[in-house]
């Protein structure tokens, strides 16, 4: 019994005598380390679908030739065995995949596994509002909400133009203290993507008739007749 202390390619010569004779054996055998440690690593935890991913094997020891590696997925079966640490792939649904690889020499093998997150971007955004005839009036409650937006994981922060703290949520209410021109912008976006829509709003003026126009206008401005008319851009 022997231990090579090193690996590489190891010349072997045995010679077999007696009184009379000799016979000598010459060989080479090819010594390896066996593999301590693997893990893999992925370009980014979360990706679209649809875009491209790639892998990366650390091996140890390292800077050894010899590798074979064995690439495994959820969505695909068994890859060509390859002299090849990395390794891209394309995923087409949204969900949690996982790579596998097995990585061996001839002496040893070890599997290591990392998953990733594949998102659908954020699209088709539209919002609406509760008042059918897309005007609202100052100090009173006004709802807004997403009518349609697609995407994983979809968060929307709304922004009413007006100072007032943003708020995330899906549907919103709020009310607007103060006449002036108003956007209210809606932005849904996950990790792999963003997108806004806005609705500007108006104030108009108006005075039911010309006795409350005079009348009132020696008295706080905020106190008349005022509405704010929406419309999507």
């Amino acid at each position: 019994m022997h231990s090579f202390p090193s690996q590489g390619a190891i010349h072997v010569s045995l010679t077999v005598f007696s009184s009379l004779t000799s016979v000598s054996f010459n060989t080479s055998i090819c010594v390896e380390a066996p593999i301590t440690s693997m893990a893999v690593q992925s370009s980014q935890d979360v990706a679209a679908v649809g875009e491209e991913v790639c892998f990366r094997v650390f091996v140890s020891p390292e800077h050894m030739t010899g590798y074979q590696y064995k690439w495994f997925s959820n969505f695909s079966s068994l890859t060509s065995k390859m002299e090849n640490s990395q390794k891209c792939f394309v995923f087409k649904d949204e969900g949690v995949e996982e790579v596998s690889v097995m990585v061996s020499n001839k002496v040893s093998n070890k599997t290591a596994k990392v998953a990733i997150t594949i998102q659908k971007p954020v699209s088709k955004l539209s919002l609406v509002h509760d008042n059918q005839s897309d005007t609202l009036t100052v100090n009173t409650l006004a709802s807004f909400w997403v009518a349609n937006c697609t995407g994983s994981n979809v968060s929307v922060l709304w922004d009413f133009g007006d100072g007032s703290p943003v708020e995330q949520k899906q549907n919103v209410s709020h009310v607007f203290t103060s006449t002036g021109h108003f956007t209210v912008t809606a932005t849904a976006s996950n990790v792999v993507s963003r997108d806004s829509l806005a609705i500007k709003g108006h104030a108009n003026v108006t005075f039911r008739d010309q006795e409350e126009q005079e009348a009132i206008s020696h008295q706080n401005p905020f106190s008349r007749f005022s509405r704010l008319q929406f419309h999507l851009c």
